[in-house]
């Protein structure tokens, strides 16, 4: 485990970087040191990261000494020691810009194994690091760009596949079983789905109710009612049951838990909602 007060230590340093620029003195040479810093740090994060703790703070500490060196040389830059103080200066930026390309391989081939096992994880956690490699080497840009592109591909599906088993779920005899209500002033509607394969569906209007039983099939678009019997019950009258072959299609606008809205073949919207109750009594 990687140590919490090495993180502070760590911290505190690289708060005086924040706002500040750099030093000006060789800053061909210290910018890309100076520049990678900050994202040095955040490479602590990576688990995967094959990297040593202690040459990612040695090299932010050093880099931290150095800098100050350079404002240094800014500053003073034609007093008596200052031209030997250039050349230690350099030198140190020479071994910085070493750590650096060595720090910066490391992460080269962790993010190249991580697309390559299509890690995300840890993926992620170096591109949140912005550390210069990742946009600087033309070849480890082109393979982030192109595993973001299958990223999105494999969000997009995975989105799809779980709108297909939402829909599925949401169509099935688990979600539908049972009483569906629609009332309105004319009539009253009552869908009651029985198993996989049939279903009642029951009109009341005034003293009259027809009663259709079938077979029923639902897909994404459409709900289908294949009608075998038709009873007829009025309160003033027995029963009339007769045989039939009519086929009802409804449009499947919505469904849901507890609502499911169709629309007949005259593009009138129907609103059921899960119901319990039994069915309605005739008016005498």
């Amino acid at each position: 485990m990687r140590c919490p007060i090495r993180y502070f230590i760590l911290g505190l340093i690289l708060t005086s970087w924040l706002f500040a620029a750099n030093p000006k003195t060789y800053a061909s040479i210290g910018d890309p040191v100076y520049n990678s810093v900050a994202a040095t740090s955040k490479l602590i994060t990576v688990e995967k990261l094959t990297v040593d703790f202690n040459l990612i703070q040695k090299y932010i500490e050093e880099a931290n000494q150095a800098r100050k060196e350079g404002f240094w040389l800014d500053k003073y830059p034609y007093l008596p020691e200052s031209e030997t103080r250039r050349k230690a200066y350099i030198d140190t930026l020479r071994t910085l810009g070493g750590y650096n390309k060595q720090i910066s391989k490391i992460v080269k081939d962790t993010m190249l194994k991580a697309i390559k096992s299509n890690d995300y994880t840890s993926y992620l956690q170096l591109k949140k690091s912005r550390y210069p490699v990742l946009t600087d080497d033309a070849d480890l840009k082109r393979e982030i760009k192109n595993y973001e592109a299958q990223v999105r591909q494999q969000t997009i599906a995975r989105e799809k596949r779980h709108q297909q088993k939402k829909h599925k779920d949401l169509r099935s005899i688990g979600n539908l079983k049972g009483q569906w209500k629609s009332v309105s002033d004319q009539s009253t509607i009552i869908l009651n789905f029985e198993n996989e394969k049939t279903l009642s569906h029951q009109s009341i209007s005034e003293n009259t109710a027809l009663t259709l039983e079938g077979e029923w099939e639902i897909n994404q678009e459409q709900l289908v009612i294949k009608v075998s019997s038709i009873t007829r019950q009025r309160t003033d009258r027995p029963a009339h049951t007769r045989k039939s072959t009519i086929i009802l299609t409804y449009t499947v606008m919505q469904i849901s838990n507890e609502t499911i809205i169709l629309e007949d073949k005259n593009s009138k919207a129907l609103y059921f909602n899960k119901s319990t109750s039994n069915a309605i009594k005739l008016r005498k």
